[in-house]
């Protein structure tokens, strides 16, 4: 199956055309008040009535795009009801969102189509990324690993989770690795020798000397890596029958399949 079976294929063209910044900020301000909602939805009159605050905060006149449903491209305006219409129409199609018919007791409601909600996770995880605990992810898979034994369903409960765990924790480490160049860029541009060298001198004190306490004591991460070793080849040894089973079980496979398959979670990158 095509990405362009499950989405709207004109689901890019409000963020490419040249009122993509305010679209972008319209987007995320809805997400935030939907993303909590059973059906990421918000009443029309709510979902209006945020847009004309945010335009009318913008205080800027804008044209709004032209649509290929036969919209021609109308004078800048400032009237934040104009403008707020205007682009929830283009979003709703365009494939972001979706109209729903009120009831005898409930008013019309836009929603985000479900399947752009990734997309929307994604947007604002590049401009608030989370925060990940590398010592409290480590920590906790080596605490699950170490009850494995008493486990009724060791894969489910326990492998599983350590393996969704790792993969965040590694994920993030990727991320990190990445993004170490650009920061160090914008963080660098524009300054001055003395205001880098200070900067340097910050990074000192605040990270490098705690980085230094961690290392000289048990907090040190990578003493995790060789607990996480040896309980993972204990599961290896000890447990893999079981742990063959509830896969088995949970991924509706045939033991003996689940019990040679890699993605048992036993023999991943360590």
């Amino acid at each position: 199956m095509q990405l362009f079976e499950l989405v709207s294929p004109r689901l890019f063209r409000p963020l490419a055309g040249p009122n993509r910044a305010f679209y972008a900020e319209l987007l995320l301000l809805l997400w935030e008040e939907c993303r909590h909602t059973a059906d990421y939805s918000i009443s029309r009159a709510e979902a209006v009535s945020r847009a004309e605050d945010y335009f009318a905060a913008l205080a800027k006149p804008l044209a709004l795009d032209a649509d290929d449903a036969g919209d021609e491209v109308e004078q800048p305006t400032r009237d934040p009801h104009t403008l707020a219409l205007g682009f929830l129409l283009r979003l709703r199609r365009t494939g972001w969102l979706e109209e729903q018919p009120g009831s005898y007791e409930e008013e019309p409601a836009l929603a985000f189509v479900p399947e752009v909600a990734p997309l929307l996770e994604a947007l604002e995880e590049i401009l608030n990324p989370r925060v990940v605990t590398y010592t409290g992810k480590l920590y906790k898979a080596w605490q699950l690993l170490q009850n494995i034994g008493e486990e009724k369903s060791p894969y489910e409960n326990v492998l599983r989770e350590v393996a969704s765990d790792l993969e965040a924790l590694n994920k993030s480490l990727r991320a990190l690795n990445a993004s170490i160049g650009h920061y160090i860029d914008r963080l660098t541009r524009n300054r001055t020798p003395q205001e880098v060298l200070e900067l340097f001198d910050q990074y000192e004190e605040k990270v490098v000397a705690a980085a230094y306490h961690r290392f000289k004591t048990s907090d040190n991460l990578f003493n995790y890596r060789a607990y996480l070793e040896e309980e993972l080849d204990d599961c290896e040894a000890n447990h893999l029958p079981r742990l063959a089973l509830d896969y088995a079980r949970v991924e509706r496979c045939a033991p003996g399949e689940a019990a040679s398959s890699r993605s048992c979670g036993i023999r991943w990158k360590r």
